[in-house]
This record gives structure tokens, sequence and C-alpha cells, in this order.
């Protein structure tokens, strides 16, 4: 598994609120010119699986150098600060049954974005989420693109309670944008189970 655990300090803040959400399990983070958006309903639908999918848009909507954009500039870091990174294309097609399932998803849950997207152009990826597919080839941005796909990873050793932070870095930007996010059956299973304990 493509993990590991370090000690974050300033590379993460301490802050366990999400990020500003959009919809229901829908959450975006800009940093200057970057704006990133996060649907994590999916990766709770996969919760027991060996691989955890997220619907994923990513834009730039300022003035700067063309973002290279490609899977291994992200990082899934968990409530207990491991840190994955996504999983090549090699594994993600083996897994034929996890794949149709992110496809009939993607089909009638389409990721909701803001007014910021609507105005822009769409850059097409490797896989358009219409048709299930993930971005394995780099794809650039320049001011006023976005690209929409899926995103891979491991699932965290940590399970998928808690809040979740999703970071992209990429030569051109000066910041990381790191989009806090919970993952809502999870927490709504385990709200259940603290209920029943509870005289």
């Amino acid at each position: 598994m493509l993990a590991c655990s370090i000690g974050l300090g300033s590379v993460l803040s301490a802050d366990t609120d999400t990020s500003k959400s959009l919809s229901y399990a829908t959450y975006k983070e800009v940093v200057d010119r970057v704006e990133v958006v996060v649907g994590s309903e999916l990766a709770g639908v996969a919760e027991h699986r060996k691989y955890i999918p997220l619907q994923i848009a990513i834009g730039v909507f300022g003035a700067g150098p063309e973002l290279e954009i490609t899977p291994r500039r992200f990082l899934l870091i968990d409530a207990e600060r491991n840190i994955m990174n996504a999983v090549p294309a090699g594994e993600i097609a083996r897994e034929a049954d996890l794949l149709m399932m992110a496809k009939q998803y993607t089909r009638t849950n389409r990721l909701k974005t803001g007014q910021n997207f609507a105005l822009s152009q769409r850059i097409a990826s490797n896989g358009d989420p219409s048709v299930g597919g993930a971005f394995y080839v780099v794809t650039y941005l320049d001011r006023g693109t976005y690209l929409e796909d899926l995103l891979f990873f491991p699932c965290p050793e940590a399970g998928l309670e808690g809040v979740l932070t999703l970071r992209l870095l990429t030569p051109g930007m000066e910041s990381a944008v790191d989009v806090r996010f919970e993952v809502p059956q999870v927490h709504q299973k385990r709200r259940k189970k603290k209920q029943k304990k509870e005289p």
C-alpha cells in the first residue's frame, strides 16, 4: 500500500472542520487562483473495498502559469495523518467491478460545482466521470479552464471516519489546496452505533 505516516505539523493544520460545503457530500476549497471540489459520497459506497474513488473537479480562475494536473500531484490524508498516493492506473484496471460501480454512480450523480466552473471551458481528461474513467495522463489547465474526473486511493489505514484531506500541489502553485471532507455514510453509521450504546 502506498501510505506513510509522518508528523505533519505545519504541513497540515490541526483544523478538524470540513471545507465549505457546496451540497450533500461535496466540499470545495480555493487557494489563490485554484479551486478544487471533492465529492465524497462515492467513497462511502465503496467503503469496504480495497480502493476508494473520489469525484473531483479542478479549476484555474486567475492569471499565472499553466498547471500540470495528474494523479501523482494529489495526496489523501486520513484523520490520523496517514498519507496515501493515488493508485496507479494498472492496479485500477484490474478492479473491473469497482470501475463499473463508479461508472454507474457518476452517470446519475454529477459533481456539483460553482459558478466559476459554469463560466469556464472544460478540458477533457483521460476519463470523463460520465463514463466512469480516471485521468492518468497529464492534463494542463490554464486560466478559465477546469476538469472533472475520478481519483482512486487505497482505503485509508485509519478508515473513513473523521475529517479526511485531499491535497493538490503542482508546479506553478504557490500553496497547496487542501480540501477537508467527511464521508457521509460512515458518519451516519457511527452516530447510530453511538446512540444504541447510550442508555
